[in-house]
């Protein structure tokens, strides 16, 4: 019992959110291993509360046997100028796994002309859970990031794609796009769920 308690309080970890607001420095896609793909592409489009199609989302998913992670791959393409934000619109569960790591591409950053592009993007993981690349480079009289420069973001999480979440990117107005997201397995929560009762049981012992 104290065995599956202990697991369940592992998976419950996995499942919190952060308190405050958590700085991640950035990884470049362009050198990470992926492994396989297991999920997409899928393509969406960021919508505007007010029915503006203001980019495109392509989302694939790869699974590294060696970490035991999974790559969520984002490639936005936005269609109006000075993008100061991407970001999930849902709280990333697994992302807390050791190991795990986000970024995005520095190769992409550069061709939509930043000159520093490991610091293209401010990346910080919320109070809520939710994750936010920031816009840092400038041109041109603009946020830097404009239309038709594709930028790939990415997360890794425990989790597989066994869910759906919204994704955000920010201008003057708001776009949401929707596409995988990780969530747990259900032998994943049957298993936080026993481990919970074990922990009521242990404590009445005591």
């Amino acid at each position: 019992m104290l065995k599956k308690a202990l697991l369940a309080a592992a998976v419950l970890a996995a499942f919190a959110a952060p308190s405050l607001a958590v700085p991640i420095t950035p990884t470049n896609l362009d050198t990470l291993a992926l492994g396989v793909l297991v999920a997409g592409p899928s393509f969406d489009d960021f919508i505007s509360p007010k029915g503006e199609d203001i980019g495109d989302l392509e989302n694939t998913v790869y699974f590294n046997s060696s970490t035991g992670l999974y790559t969520y791959v984002h490639k936005v393409t936005p269609a109006v100028n000075n993008i100061s934000e991407f970001n999930t619109g849902y709280y990333v569960r697994g992302f807390v796994a050791a190991g795990s790591v986000a970024g995005y591409s520095f190769s992409d950053a550069k061709a939509a002309g930043d000159p520093t592009p490991a610091n293209a993007f401010e990346i910080e993981r919320e109070s809520d859970g939710t994750i936010d690349w920031s816009t840092n480079f400038f041109q041109s009289g603009s946020r830097g990031w404009d239309s038709g420069e594709p930028i790939r973001h990415f997360f890794q999480s425990l989790f597989a794609p066994n869910a759906e979440g919204d994704y955000n990117i920010i201008d003057s107005k708001v776009g949401t796009a929707t596409s995988y997201a990780p969530a747990p397995e259900p032998s994943a929560l049957l298993l936080m769920g026993t481990g919970l009762l074990g922990l009521r049981l242990l404590r009445r012992r005591k």
